[in-house]
């Protein structure tokens, strides 16, 4: 073989992107992830309010760290699930309607609510691991971060 000879292209190389990897599998995984999380979010607007779903997106911290002790393993001290179980004991106050004796919204809702926070810390978790950089990590991941530095 000559310094000139040609090279044949790998088989992958030939079929481009109609081939399947893992790389395009885990961006398949995502990008259902992510339409998965806009449906959900679009069918919780249609029952709670934007003010609500803001304030239960705060339940981040606690997916984020029963992630990390169910899925990774990893220690959280007893502080943080303390500090964790305020700040989720505060939420409920604020959705209880004491009038009512009831939940202010359906609890279809708050299941909804709970499934959606859970998928946008999953996809934030995969991105962040992926980059490895939490400056290029998604906001509430960074901000889970910044908040909860002993969590992860």
């Amino acid at each position: 073989m000559g310094a000139h000879s040609p090279q044949l292209a790998p088989q992958s190389a030939r079929y481009g992107l109609l081939r399947p990897s893992c790389v395009h599998l885990k961006i398949l995984a995502l990008a259902v992830m992510y339409c998965a999380n806009n449906q959900l979010t679009y069918s919780i607007f249609l029952t709670a309010d934007p003010a609500t779903v803001n304030i239960f997106k705060s339940a981040s911290t606690l997916v984020t760290a029963a992630i990390a002790c169910i899925l990774l393993g990893r220690y959280v001290t007893w502080v943080h699930w303390a500090t964790i179980v305020l700040q989720v004991s505060g939420l409920f106050i604020t959705q209880f309607d004491a009038c009512k004796d009831r939940m202010v919204l359906p609890v279809a809702t708050y299941i909804l609510l709970l499934i959606a926070v859970t998928i946008s810390e999953i996809m934030d978790y995969t991105l962040w691991t992926k980059t490895g950089s939490v400056a290029q990590a998604p906001h509430a991941a960074r901000e889970s971060l910044q908040s909860h530095p002993g969590v992860i």
